[in-house]
């Protein structure tokens, strides 16, 4: 329980035995600590929070050949050093994944405002079972990692249809 950093540095790991399929790390603001929010440096602080993600990723990668994905931050609407530090870390994740290969980010934030922000989170869930999604939520993360999950599993399937006879369009070739 919360202790995905220390996997992922630990080569013995119960994370590295054998080869998974995929590993998803998804981290919330939230659980990085107060450090995270420290508004007397909020740059410094999400700038070592950056470092720290991009050392994990480091380490995976050394240890595993698996895709990682990664699930960005959620940017709080309201100003301050925790959006800031947000935005800043988002940033960095997104260079890790053009980067690093076989590393994938999902959008987390894209996806929290192309399906409401206001009905996103449920704070009765995150008291009573630690999950800050509201119900409703869930499906809609699901199908966004099934997105990066399905054409790394192998399942996509690409097709070419055209058009040579003058069906759709006007010419024969």
């Amino acid at each position: 329980f919360n202790t995905y950093a220390q996997d992922m540095l630990d080569p013995t790991s119960e994370l590295y035995r054998g080869q998974s399929d995929g590993v998803l790390l998804a981290v919330l603001a939230r659980d990085l600590g107060p450090a995270f929010t420290d508004a007397r440096a909020p740059v410094e602080t999400a700038a070592a929070t950056a470092a720290t993600l991009g050392d994990l990723v480091a380490a995976f990668r050394a240890h595993s050949r698996s895709p990682l994905l990664i699930q960005g931050l959620e940017v709080p609407a309201a100003g301050g050093a925790e959006r800031s530090g947000a935005v800043l870390v988002n940033a960095r994740l997104a260079e890790l994944s053009r980067a690093v290969p076989a590393v994938h980010l999902l959008d987390y934030q894209a996806l929290i405002e192309r399906h409401g922000v206001d009905g996103w989170n449920d704070e009765r869930n995150w008291t009573t079972s630690r999950m800050p999604l509201a119900n409703a939520s869930l499906i809609h993360l699901a199908q966004a990692w099934l997105r990066f999950v399905v054409p790394i599993a192998g399942h996509s399937c690409k097709a070419l249809v055209t058009d040579l006879d003058n069906t759709l369009w006007g010419g024969v070739i």
